[in-house]
């Protein structure tokens, strides 16, 4: 009797599993692609207004807030008496090199902190990690509200 219901209900699930399943919905011929170097250069996008207008109001969203979760690369710290003079110096040889990433300099007392970048991602901070690591390598990254870019 066991193995007889078992056997029942496995095909009683298989039927539901079998409703549940939708067919993908076909791209009519009009619409495909002609070749594939066009789907590659242009790809094609179906959304609604609903989407456009989320994009929108998350867009405004992050414009009116200070910043956007993200990571900035710690290069410096010190609380010395000449900590604030050094941090320049060391800013300095930073900019030579990557005059292209931004550099805040706080002050958390009794620390004045030299960070770098703006990066939404770990794996976008570790990659200008790794390139100044011969440089600072006592730098680390560290989680913080960034400027984001628009």
């Amino acid at each position: 009797m066991k193995p007889l219901f078992f056997l029942f209900f496995i095909l009683l699930l298989g039927s539901f599993s079998a409703k549940a399943q939708q067919p993908y919905p076909k791209m009519p011929v009009e619409d495909a692609p002609k070749d594939l170097e066009a789907l590659i250069e242009k790809p094609i996008f179906h959304h609604t207004d609903l989407v456009d207008s989320l994009l929108v109001w998350h867009s405004q969203e992050n414009k009116k807030s200070k910043g956007v979760k993200g990571y900035r690369l710690q290069i410096y710290f010190s609380s010395g008496t000449d900590a604030r003079s050094e941090i320049q110096k060391i800013k300095s040889r930073f900019l030579r090199q990557h005059s292209d990433v931004e550099t805040y300099t706080t002050y958390s007392a009794p620390d004045f902190k030299l960070r770098v970048g703006d990066f939404r991602t770990k794996s976008e901070a570790l990659k200008l990690q790794k390139s100044v690591s011969s440089m600072f390598p006592d730098s680390f990254i560290v989680p913080e509200v960034i400027d984001p870019k628009y």
